[in-house]
């Protein structure tokens, strides 16, 4: 974690990204892979979006895997304000957060937790997670 600390740092003032996404150019996708690659009709926002970038991944603020998957519109989940780009060291320091103990005693992770929660609630961690690791302010 300690190496991680320059990155995370050198990494806030890119942030902006989603700040920006959220007040103004927000935008929704039926799946994931829209997201990342676009469609025919959606190829200014494969330009616009692509791959996360060398040495980045994407990170769903909202995990979009498990009862995920199945409870939300796809639509709610694959959106500029729920997905950004992390360096992969960033990213899987996160990752990592969501494998911790849930709150609730149950001996379940955060993640599976989480995903009995509703949609506000899992936002709202999230982005705590983001802001705990520096991420965000």
């Amino acid at each position: 974690m300690f190496r991680a600390l320059p990155t995370v740092r050198s990494y806030r003032s890119s942030v902006a990204w989603i700040e920006r996404s959220v007040s103004s150019s927000y935008q929704e996708f039926p799946n994931y892979r829209a997201f990342v690659k676009g469609e025919v009709s959606l190829h200014l926002v494969a330009k616009m979006f692509g791959s996360a970038g060398a040495g980045n991944q994407y990170h769903h603020i909202v995990t979009q895997g498990g009862l995920n998957g199945k409870k939300f519109p796809a639509e709610l989940l694959q959106n500029t304000r729920n997905v950004l780009p992390l360096p992969t060291l960033l990213h899987e320091v996160a990752t990592d957060e969501y494998r911790k103990p849930a709150p609730d005693g149950s001996g379940r992770t955060l993640y599976r937790w989480l995903q009995t929660q509703p949609y506000e609630v899992q936002r709202e961690i999230g982005l705590n997670i983001l802001r705990k690791l520096g991420i965000l302010k």
